[in-house]
């Protein structure tokens, strides 16, 4: 089975097809891009562009995806384009960005900010403790100062709970919830 990667006025992939090996092997048993070409543009009206792609990245660097490019200079595909910023990489046959990208910076993560053409560092919430909250307690996040409180759980309800329901703590809101009993 071949696949033929069709292409739109800007060599961007808008679909990826297959095609039997039947249709692309010529009356001597070799493979013909230019047979499932002539079959594909006799089949499906319009005048798109098509090239053949490897499903097992045999040809023209990698697989053809939709959204991506087909550069004919360097009879490759490319990834699609991650933000419109970005310049084609003929050496790696990828995108860069427009700004290199900075070290990494432990309790940060790195992203792209299209808007402002740069990179920006979010800071990562500080990780929430490996040891159980003590007993009686639990474990609330307080962004405003990057750290894990204790808080004290809240007291169980005095009274029973209705029939045919329990009580389950719920430690995020801190409030006893009354749950229906699941009959088994």
């Amino acid at each position: 089975m071949a696949h033929f990667a069709q292409l739109n006025e800007d060599n961007i992939v808008i679909n990826v097809v297959k095609v039997i090996d039947d249709i692309i092997t010529d009356e001597n048993g070799v493979e013909s891009e230019q047979l499932g070409i002539n079959y594909l543009k006799s089949i499906i009206p319009g005048s798109f562009k098509w090239v053949k792609t490897s499903y097992n990245d045999n040809i023209r660097v990698r697989y053809a995806q939709i959204g991506g490019h087909y550069n004919e200079k360097l009879d490759a595909f490319f990834f699609p384009k991650p933000y419109p910023s970005w310049i084609i990489n003929e050496t790696e046959y990828g995108w860069d960005p427009p700004v290199p990208k900075p070290e990494d910076k432990e309790g940060y993560l790195l992203q792209w900010n299209e808007e402002d053409i740069e990179w920006e560092f979010i800071k990562l919430p500080t990780p929430r403790p490996l040891e159980p909250a003590p007993e009686g307690f639990h474990y609330v996040y307080d962004s405003s100062n990057d750290v894990w409180d204790t808080v004290e759980n809240a007291p169980m309800p005095s009274e029973p709970a209705p029939e045919g329901f329990h009580y389950v703590y719920d430690s995020s809101n801190d409030v006893w919830d009354t749950v229906e009993i699941e009959e088994q």
